[in-house]
């Protein structure tokens, strides 16, 4: 358990404790969880400054995010994140975000590259946590070094979509549970 979620935890206990409720408990996370402060991290790189902020945004507003780079950040590998439009192989269709299957290992590390529509707001937030939970899966697998091996662990652990696009119940439940968080610590 990391610094900041025990922190968040003994804030929320203890506010708890005291008695005081608001109409507002049931729904809003405690101000502690928004509010604490991520370790700084190296690991998790976003590209330009637009997509930097949404993801410190969502390392401080979102415990699944926070959790995600805590992963990434104790593993062998360097995500980047790339802003952009993102389209099928069909190219007319685009989705919200995508990871490369084509991992590049430079020894010691993996290095993943994902990319991310940056014009959904809250919405974008919540696509890093989809994609980091990704990251995460392929960096979890030591055997995926390259897209033929990232694509077979796809094969093994999720389902696939398209030709070359799967998808994990896990990656979709970040996502929700993103934007769950999202929704209870508004921006400051």
């Amino acid at each position: 358990m990391t610094l900041h979620v025990v922190l968040a935890a003994t804030l929320a206990a203890a506010s708890m404790q005291s008695g005081v409720a608001t109409a507002d408990d049931s729904v809003a996370a405690p101000p502690s969880v928004c509010a604490a402060a991520a370790a700084p991290f190296w690991r998790v790189r976003a590209t330009d400054p637009e997509l930097a902020s949404a993801l410190a945004e969502g390392v401080r507003r979102s415990a699944t995010i926070a959790a995600l780079v805590e992963r990434i950040e104790a593993s062998n590998g360097l995500v980047f994140l790339f802003r952009g439009p993102v389209y099928r192989f069909d190219g007319r269709t685009s989705v919200r975000g995508a990871m490369s299957h084509a991992v590049t290992v430079a020894p010691p590390f993996r290095v993943i590259r994902i990319k991310v529509d940056t014009r959904l707001g809250d919405r974008t937030i919540a696509v890093i946590a989809h994609e980091l939970r990704h990251a995460v899966e392929v960096l979890d697998a030591p055997e995926a070094r390259d897209r033929w091996s990232v694509e077979a662990l796809y094969e093994r652990i999720g389902y696939r979509v398209e030709k070359g696009l799967y998808e994990t119940s896990a990656a979709h439940d970040a996502e929700r549970d993103a934007l769950r968080e999202l929704s209870r610590c508004k921006p400051l």
